[in-house]
């Protein structure tokens, strides 16, 4: 109650540590950061649109992957992509 996972997730999608480790998590969790990205092109499309362009090319990367995994993955990235 009270709580958004919209709202909480902003301290975690901008966090530092992930923007000057971005390829160690990556590797550690590939998912993770697709969603990652949605998230902060979400809050880029919803706060200051003009910035949209500069996380575009991260969520497009995730079109690169296979529908398959991505669907049977369990990170639900297709019900986020929905919002576009």
């Amino acid at each position: 109650p009270g709580t958004s996972w919209w709202k909480d997730s902003v301290k975690f999608v901008f966090d530092k540590n992930l923007v000057y480790d971005f390829y160690r998590g990556s590797r550690e969790c590939l998912y993770g950061v697709y969603v990652m990205n949605m998230v902060k092109a979400m809050w880029a499309t919803d706060t200051e649109s003009s910035s949209y362009n500069v996380y575009a090319p991260y969520v497009q990367w995730i079109l690169y992957e296979s529908l398959h995994l991505l669907g049977a993955s369990g990170w639900q990235m297709f019900a986020l992509m929905h919002h576009f």
